[in-house]
């Protein structure tokens, strides 16, 4: 099986902090929707492990220097997904699909806006 990704939304968040979303991809049909907030070097969470409440908490760290993931950066970023219980697959014609709810893109962007807040709080 082939993964990848698509980037669906690239923004400044409503408190300065860089995100995206990306849709994750397998061999070609669109499974689920991913978000993340980057902080830049020199921030306190830098580096860091740290938990959120996010969708389906965090589920990523990473990055740093020259990263190409989740976009090319040198942001450390945390990032969750949407695909736990009661999350559905975007392409829904897959026959092993578990009836949910489809995270679009307004929802996502909203828990990386709520994620970004909850950054700027822990400094």
């Amino acid at each position: 099986m082939e993964r990848s990704y698509i980037t669906e939304k690239d923004w400044i968040t409503s408190n300065g902090l860089r995100a995206v979303v990306l849709i994750l991809l397998e061999n070609g049909c669109r499974l689920h929707r991913c978000g993340y907030v980057g902080v830049p070097e020199g921030h306190s969470l830098y580096l860091k492990e740290e938990y959120f409440s996010v969708h389906g908490g965090i589920t990523y760290w990473g990055g740093g220097s020259n990263s190409s993931y989740p976009i090319p950066s040198n942001l450390w970023w945390f990032g969750f997904d949407c695909d736990h219980a009661g999350d559905a697959r975007i392409d829904k014609d897959d026959d092993l699909l578990l009836y949910g709810i489809v995270r679009d893109l307004d929802y996502v962007v909203a828990e990386c806006e709520k994620l970004a807040e909850q950054i700027g709080n822990a400094i």
